[in-house]
């Protein structure tokens, strides 16, 4: 019978209904928008989430589980433990009355009839009926588990099974009667304890989580699965060879040469259907426990080890599997751990989530591989021991501890202690340790105190410790590089959010809301380092960004208190001194100028956001260039302003590397990015000098970075890896070209904090003389909190809105001063004042001579030829918003006045500073009040 999943959503509102059914707590998610609410009880703290998609179905986001995302039906699968996607849809279309394409109700999959009971029936008794498998019931027990198989395990096919109990509305004992069919079979193990017989009994297809198994009668507290047919093995090994009874005269000959006295291995499985794969598969002993997380005691290894000469854990390799392997690995030092590839998460299984037990690796490999994983599995125990005797006492023996280095390996690796591939250090690699998903760079020494301190924390005897202590050979460098190199995804955003990582929290910043979690609640790997040691909490939106129709910015700052936030306003405060003048006259500022420290604020809070996301967008490749607004009499800033203070804020939550800007020959140096890897996530090039050449970073920017360390080889790091630019600088950028402009994203800082070297302030004033304390190092921790909300907000802002520019008049003329250099501005001042040469026509060469006469350094550094000085009298004219060689008197393509001058006639080269409106011919004739006088000769063409 087929069911359209779209019916189940929409019978249920989107799979809502069925969330809710699950999850009661979940309409807290929908009370408040935002709010975690708890799927387990046992949840300290709400971590899972309920968000509605475009498609207008519903999911959750168990961020205290697994961290997948879930519609209704999956989250049905999963609390039901259903395995089959349809067997859901059947379930659900069942529970909420969603008929299949013939219009008929569904009914249960397995048999069911009720009658009246026979003689001798009792009231709670429990009945069944035993048939043989078939061979689609052995193959959902597992790939290649026999009848033969089933029948020393004690385990059986049902018929049916049978319940005796009251009717509810009659009150008479009924038999219930379940029978299995082609399509849900009935197994079930038979044991005897004593007196008394006990079953288990399995129903692999149970939609019910709660049905997939039950046991009915008194089972010994701490029973072991599988152990009888251990200890029947052993007991056979052990037994006299003539009360033996073999098939051949070869195996009883086998026999009775053995001489081993205890099985060969027995494995420990997750549960009875992978512990049947196993053994079908391999021919090994297995047994299992009530449940993958079943507590294992010593009692129960030694049990086991007394058996076998060795005994084998195999789990899953989810990541509570995985969790379960190492535990009981570190509580059980002699236990054989089987690893199944981690590849085998990539294949998926019939619903479509990862492969993680031994049934399904040997839907994909061979039972020979297995075999071969259980041959190279070896302990957590780092050490052999053997007997020898002892060098003075007779008759006695002592042990002796050896350290192995396999065993070895494996006990750091199962501890998380790796080798991480790092090119720019001469070894290219180092150590590391990852607990939790907290990734931290460590000495081999620290390796070596790890090893000592267990030892010592599980109170090894001293000759034990003493073997370690001077294994140099086992515990120095050149051992422990044979680690295994550990790949790991350091990625933490998206394009659309980005995380945080802190002491007590974690948050998923996108441009609505900031996710808070418990640390571990996010799948992600995060270096040590760029956990913020500060425990934060989510506080209200520090400022408010509005933006209307016509795209006009504002901000209304909410939070006072965040020192930080009020350092980035002062910064942006450009008219402080006007403002100051007009109160103590009682006026404000003019409306149109507050506006503009706005923006200058606006702009300043998504130049942050920007850098604090790591993603790469190629449509945005920017370097941030935080400059001077004031422009001085001699064109340069004398700083103090505090631009360092905002971008060094920056590097509180990256890895970072920071250049030395006043370095002249920083861009020459081939081994400038030496400490840059691809896990460093911001460059910041500090108090850079004049002559910074911007093009030097421009494949930095679109492309991929080389990075030649000095102590290794010259490696690329590719785009998305390549870390964000920021550039501060006293001065401004020396090239005003489209492809520097469209690569920067300028940010400009008011003299509002200043150094009166010149007297001209009458005193200094810094953030600290403002405050009374440093800008963080000072911070106390609920200034830390302000201060680390503030930057998650600016996130925020870059990821809703576009590009956001600073207000760019004095930039722009910064730059143009910059270019023209003061020199050329001094003596354009006076040459085109009002009363010289401003609104006429100049021979080129005349003014050019004139400005070499004035300024003969000038010339000699910049302005020896021509064509340099023609480019900054273009510049002038843009800086003083007049217009060179102006259109209307006849400029040719290159934009020239060419006439005939002189006696003889020759074609000069002419200039014309256009500083009014009105324009005159070379007569010093109006062009413009009189211009039907103007003929043919006088138009330029």
């Amino acid at each position: 019978m087929y069911i359209d999943q779209q019916e189940i959503f929409a019978k249920t509102n989107g799979g809502l209904q069925i969330i809710l059914d699950y999850y009661k707590n979940a309409q807290d998610a929908l009370d408040k928008k935002g709010q975690k609410f708890k799927i387990r009880d046992s949840e300290k703290t709400a971590s899972a989430s309920l968000k509605q998609t475009s498609d207008g179905n519903w999911i959750v986001t168990d961020f205290g589980g697994d961290g997948e995302h879930r519609n209704g039906i999956q989250v049905c699968m999963l609390e039901e433990g259903i395995e089959e996607y349809r067997t859901a849809l059947l379930f659900l279309a069942r529970k909420y009355g969603v008929k299949g394409e013939d219009g008929k109700s569904l009914g249960f999959d397995r048999g069911y009839e009720k009658l009246p009971i026979e003689d001798g029936m009792e009231e709670n008794q429990y009945l069944y009926k035993i048939k043989d498998f078939t061979d689609n019931e052995l193959l959902v027990l597992g790939p290649g588990v026999t009848r033969e198989l089933c029948r020393n395990h004690h385990l059986y096919s049902l018929e049916s099974y049978t319940y005796v109990s009251k009717d509810k509305k009659t009150g008479e004992l009924v038999q219930h009667i379940w029978k299995s069919t082609d399509h849900y079979p009935v197994f079930q193990f038979n044991f005897e304890s004593g007196q008394n017989e006990w079953n288990k009994r399995l129903e692999p297809k149970a939609l019910k989580k709660s049905e997939r198994f039950r046991y009915n009668g008194q089972r010994p507290n701490g029973y072991i699965m599988g152990l009888h047919l251990a200890q029947q093995r052993f007991d056979k090994l052990n037994a006299d060879v003539s009360e033996v009874e073999y098939d051949s005269m070869d195996e009883m000959e086998k026999a009775e040469s053995r001489q081993d006295k205890k099985l060969p291995e027995i494995i420990i499985c997750g549960g009875d259907r992978d512990a049947l794969a196993t053994e079908a598969a391999t021919g090994c002993t297995v047994v299992w426990f009530n449940s993958e997380t079943a507590k294992i005691t010593f009692k129960d290894m030694k049990k086991l080890q007394q058996l076998a000469y060795k005994v084998y854990y195999l789990g899953d390799i989810d990541s509570t599997g995985l969790k379960v392997q190492h535990s009981l690995g570190m509580q059980h030092l002699d236990l054989h751990l089987i690893r199944l590839p981690m590849d085998l998460l990539k294949k998926k299984d019939h619903r479509g989530n990862p492969c993680k037990d031994v049934r399904e690796y040997l839907n994909y490999y061979k039972a020979y591989d297995l075999k071969k994983l259980i041959e190279v599995a070896v302990p957590y125990r780092m050490w052999d021991v053997r007997l020898v005797k002892h060098p003075t006492i007779e008759k006695m023996w002592i042990r002796k501890y050896e350290v192995n280095n396999l065993q070895l390996y494996n006990f750091l690796e199962g501890n998380g202690f790796y080798r991480f591939k790092l090119p720019n250090v001469k070894t290219g690699y180092i150590y590391i340790r990852v607990q939790n998903g907290v990734v931290e760079e460590i000495d081999h020494v620290e390796i070596k105190a790890f090893i000592n301190q267990f030892l010592e924390g599980n109170k090894a005897e001293p000759a034990l410790r003493n073997a370690f202590y001077r294994s140099r050979q086992h515990l120095g460098e050149q051992s422990l590089s044979n680690l295994r190199l550990k790949n790991i995804d350091f990625k933490d955003y998206t394009e659309k959010s980005q995380l945080m990582f802190f002491k007590n929290r974690v948050w998923r910043i996108t441009k609505d809301e900031i996710e808070d979690y418990r640390p571990g609640e996010i799948e992600c790997n995060v270096w040590a380092d760029e956990v913020i040691d500060h425990k934060v909490k989510v506080l209200p939106d520090p400022f408010t960004i509005t933006r209307n129709e016509q795209g006009e910015y504002d901000i209304k700052i909410e939070n006072k208190e965040c020192l930080f936030l009020r350092y980035l306003w002062n910064t942006s405060r450009v008219h402080w001194q006007e403002e100051q003048s007009l109160k103590r006259k009682g006026e404000k500022l003019a409306p149109e100028k507050r506006q503009e420290e706005k923006l200058h604020l606006i702009n300043k809070i998504y130049t942050l956001g920007y850098l604090l996301h790591r993603y790469k967008d190629p449509s945005k490749p920017w370097a941030v260039f935080a400059m001077d607004n004031k422009i001085s009499e001699d064109g340069e800033s004398h700083g103090g302003s505090g631009k360092s203070i905002a971008y060094k804020a920056v590097r509180y939550f990256m890895k970072s590397v920071t250049l030395e800007g006043r370095n002249p020959k920083l861009t020459e140096n081939p081994h400038v990015y030496e400490n840059v890897t691809s896990h460093t996530n911001y460059i910041l090039v500090d108090d850079a000098n004049k002559y910074l050449k911007f093009d030097f970073f421009y494949s930095q920017l679109t492309g991929e970075m080389t990075v030649n360390p000095k102590h290794g080889k010259q490696y690329e790091i590719p785009f998305e890896d390549v870390p964000k630019l920021a550039i501060t600088s006293n001065y401004a950028l020396r090239d005003d070209s489209p492809s520097t402009y469209r690569r920067l994203l300028f940010s400009v800082f008011s003299d509002y904090y200043h150094e009166d070297k010149s007297g001209e302030y009458g005193r200094s004033w810094s953030p600290k003389d403002e405050f009374g304390k440093n800008l963080f190092k000072d911070f106390t921790e609920d200034e830390w909190n302000h201060f680390i909300n503030t930057m998650a907000r600016c996130l925020q802002v870059f990821l809703k809105y576009p590009k956001i520019d600073p207000p760019m008049e004095n930039v722009t003329k910064r730059s143009q001063l910059t270019q023209m250099t003061q020199d050329f501005k001094d003596w354009a001042d006076v040459y085109f004042a009002p009363d010289s040469y401003a609104d006429q026509w100049i021979i080129k060469k005349e003014a050019y001579d004139n400005f070499k006469e004035h300024f003969p350094g000038a010339v000699r550094t910049k302005f020896n030829k021509i064509n340099q000085f023609t480019k900054a009298l273009w510049i002038y004219a843009e800086y003083r918003g007049w217009e060179l060689n102006p259109v209307a008197l006849g400029r040719d393509d290159k934009k020239r006045l060419i006439r005939t001058v002189g006696a003889p006639a020759k074609s000069t080269e002419h200039i014309y500073m256009q500083a009014k409106k009105e324009l005159f011919d070379l007569h010093g004739k109006s062009l413009d009040s009189n211009p039907q006088d103007i003929s043919d000769d006088d138009v330029p063409f």
